[in-house]
């Protein structure tokens, strides 16, 4: 692991691990994540909530305009 080498000592750091953790739930739910991994988890969640959320524009955009072609052409 790449965390293990840049991981200070504890006469340089001396905030405990378990600081770097955050309790998430309550009960027998609870437990521990690590807090670059909640970062990274909610930052992927966004970005894929924003990709399908473009594709769909897109889609939707694409439908509108070959239907629209469509009936101008039947029309004519």
């Amino acid at each position: 692991m790449a965390s293990a080498a840049w991981r200070p000592k504890t006469a340089e750091f001396p905030v405990s691990v378990n600081d770097a953790f955050v309790v998430i739930g309550e009960g027998p739910i609870k437990f521990r994540a690590n807090v670059v991994v909640v970062i990274v988890g909610v930052v992927v969640v966004v970005v894929v909530i924003v990709v399908v959320a473009v594709v769909v524009v897109v889609v939707e955009i694409v439908v509108v305009v070959v239907v629209g072609a469509h009936r101008t052409r039947n029309n004519r």
